[in-house]
């Protein structure tokens, strides 16, 4: 049956509407700053010892960042890695990823957690096999209490002798995983001492 004159006009008017939306799609994404629509990043099995040449606030809906193995020895931020450039950035920089979901980091040399309370949003957080001593105190890791899911910690010397480290893993209420193996732990008191369990 042959169409009409006027669906035809019409088909023709929304075939030419989407063939101008998706062009003008296309240049939006062209016209982004490079990065910008980035959700996943890795760099495992490299060398990479320093993060400071990397301008984090040109990737704002970073979710996934890998950095297995690698040489990195701490995760603070200069003030361009945050996008910005005070004095008080210079004193206490931080990584600041508002979407980011997940970070690995095991198998690199660490010796503590960078500040993380940039990052309220993550919920996998992977470091085994570092140089981890201590846990960053309540006050920080509480920023975390609400979305972190996962602590992996394997393979570092912790051991939670000290008052803080308690009170910082009873601020992550919302933990379903949390290891702990290959550290310096002389007993598992201290997960009893921060609420994870009573029968020790």
């Amino acid at each position: 049956r042959s169409r009409s004159p006027g669906r035809a006009r019409t088909g023709s008017l929304d075939a030419d509407r989407e063939g101008a939306e998706d062009q003008e799609g296309g240049e939006r994404c062209r016209d982004a700053p490079p990065g910008l629509a980035l959700r996943a990043l890795s760099l495992r099995d490299n060398a990479v010892t320093s993060l400071r040449a990397i301008d984090v606030s040109r990737f704002p809906r970073l979710a996934a960042v890998d950095l297995d193995r690698n040489r990195l020895r701490s995760l603070a931020a200069s003030a361009r890695f945050r996008g910005d450039q005070s004095r008080s950035a210079r004193r206490s920089p931080q990584l600041v990823l508002p979407m980011l979901l997940s970070l690995r980091l095991d198998g690199n040399a660490m010796a503590s957690l960078a500040p993380l309370t940039g990052c309220h949003a993550l919920r996998v957080l992977k470091l085994c096999h570092n140089a981890i001593a201590a846990l960053p105190p309540a006050s920080e890791m509480g920023a975390l209490a609400g979305s972190l899911r996962v602590l992996h910690l394997s393979g570092n010397v912790l051991t939670l002798r000290g008052g803080s480290d308690v009170a910082s893993l009873a601020s992550l209420t919302g933990l379903v995983s949390l290891r702990l193996d290959r550290n310096r732990m002389r007993s598992p008191r201290p997960l009893a001492a921060a609420g994870w369990y009573s029968g020790w």
